[in-house]
């Protein structure tokens, strides 16, 4: 704590036990908006962002003071990679939503379909002499 506070064993505990619901819910936004909603969200972005760097912060406090008891090996490993760690938990929503909204940052205009998925018509030439055909009573 940058004043110097020592807090309770049990409050770190409930923080600790706080921050993963946190990203929890947060990840289950991050489903929702990706594939129901199919909208981003900025301030939802930057609530994901701090909670998952809040449940570092608070897991690493945890390991390294000895409220969550892991062998050695664990807590070295964690400390040693968890800016790795880090990067990678950033990296796997940012890549779902560059996968999901590729299209859209791809140059498509906005609500135009796939080529592929356009109905066939007749071009625009057949349609002019199928107009010159009908009779005026039609």
């Amino acid at each position: 704590m940058p004043a110097g506070a020592r807090l309770h064993r049990r409050l770190w505990w409930a923080l600790d036990a706080g921050t993963p619901a946190g990203a929890v819910f947060v990840h289950w936004l991050l489903g929702q908006s990706l594939y129901e909603l199919n909208k981003l969200c900025p301030y939802c972005v930057v609530v994901r962002a701090v909670t998952i760097a809040l449940f570092w912060a608070v897991t690493l406090h945890c390991l390294h003071h000895g409220v969550l008891p892991v062998p050695r090996g664990v807590l070295t490993f964690v400390r040693d990679t968890h800016w790795m760690l880090l990067g990678g938990w950033y990296a796997v929503p940012a890549l779902l939503v560059l996968t999901r909204f590729r299209p859209y940052w791809s140059g498509a205009p906005r609500g135009s379909a796939p080529p592929a998925v356009l109905p066939p018509g007749p071009s625009a030439p057949a349609r002019r002499r199928v107009h010159a055909l009908r009779s005026p009573e039609e």
